[in-house]
Order: C-alpha cells, then structure tokens, then sequence
C-alpha cells in the first residue's frame, strides 16, 4: 500500500498530528494470531488459581493485610524501642568508644588532606596558573621523551644483529 509522504510545516504541529491521524485511520486491521486469545485466557485462569499469598498484597484477604499492618508497625516500633534503650546501656559508651578508636586513622587521613589542599590552593595563587601549567607540560614532554628513548634502547638491545 502507497502512503503519502507527510509534509511537516515547520510551525503547525497539529496539522503533523492530523496527517498522522488519518494515515493511520487508513491502516486495515490486524487480525490477531489465533492462538493469542486461549494463551490469555489460560494466564488469567493460573492468576486467578494461585493461592492468596502468592498473590499482591491487595489481593490478599482483608483480615490479613489488617494484621500485617500491626505486626509491621510493631516490629517498627520494637526496632525504634529496642535502639533507644541500647543507646541508654552501659556498654553503649563502651562500644561507641572502640569504634572511634577504630576510625581515628580516617580523621588523621581527613586532616592530611585538608592541609594538602590548602597548601596546593596557596602555591597556586602565589606561582599562577600558567606557570604550574608549564611544567605540567614539560614534566609530560619529559616523560614522552623517556618513554620514546628507552622504547629506542629496548628495541636496540633485543634487536638481532645480521
């Protein structure tokens, strides 16, 4: 079948929309493979056999999802409790204790790198920028030329004499 081609005006979008609409209008219907209608029926009838708690949670019987509510919200709230009175014990000070000791080397680290950055922040306000960027390009140009060099000495020394 031979459609028109759809010429688009650059401001109308409608009348884009209406080209579309009515080329599609013209469309014949696809009939549906034959075996589609007994392939849904058949995973409707398996849905609709599954037990209630294979099922979502809105299909699950009223009484059920009621209870569920209260054991969820209480087991929340027991969590809550149960964290509240640990934070009150005796051996919760212990315990918080060990674990800064623990993780005092990451302040040290945190420390270093504050102070690193500060001073990279200083050097760069007092030499410039365009200065450190040259010799980021000379410390690259040197190392390209070592690169390159001992490429040279490497093939030098394992190349066969004839």
């Amino acid at each position: 079948m031979n459609y028109p081609l759809l010429k688009m005006k650059p401001d109308t979008q409608q009348e884009l929309e209406r080209q579309v609409d009515r080329v599609l209008k013209r469309l014949p219907e696809i009939p549906a493979p034959r075996t589609l209608m007994p392939r849904v029926l058949a995973m409707v009838r398996a849905c609709a056999a599954l037990p209630w708690y294979r099922k979502s949670w809105q299909a699950w019987p009223m009484p059920l999802q009621v209870a569920m509510i209260f054991v969820l919200v209480a087991s929340f709230g027991g969590f809550f409790f149960a964290a509240w009175e640990l934070s009150r014990a005796a051996g919760y000070a212990a315990v918080r204790q060990e674990i800064g000791e623990m993780f005092s080397g990451l302040a040290v680290v945190g420390n270093v790198l504050g102070v690193l950055i500060t001073a990279i922040r200083l050097v760069v306000q007092k030499l410039g920028p365009a200065f450190i960027l040259r010799c980021f390009a000379a410390a690259a140009l040197a190392y390209c030329v070592f690169i390159g060099l001992g490429t040279v000495y490497v093939r030098l020394a394992f190349s066969q004499r004839r």
